[in-house]
């Protein structure tokens, strides 16, 4: 599935992987900030999908809050 493909390029920073995934025009929004920042934020992720390409991705970062109400740890083990 996409998703996971996204998760472990992400994860391992895999940019040839990212770039095959990615759609021609897919955008990435990380509200409440109107830019993006330097360095890979801890961040709740959505990914939208056009076809078999991402389309989309929303980074929430407010954690503390988002991960409780999906019941995902604050911390993930080794990787």
């Amino acid at each position: 599935m996409q998703d996971e493909r996204y998760a472990t390029a992400f994860s391992r920073y895999d940019v040839k992987e990212l770039n095959m995934l990615l759609h021609v025009d897919a955008t990435l929004r990380l509200p409440p900030y109107s830019t993006w920042m330097r360095g890979a934020p801890w961040a709740l992720q959505v990914l939208e999908f056009r076809n078999d390409r991402i389309s989309g991705i929303t980074a929430y970062r407010d954690t503390g809050h988002l991960f409780s109400l999906f019941g995902l740890p604050d911390r993930l083990g080794e990787v």
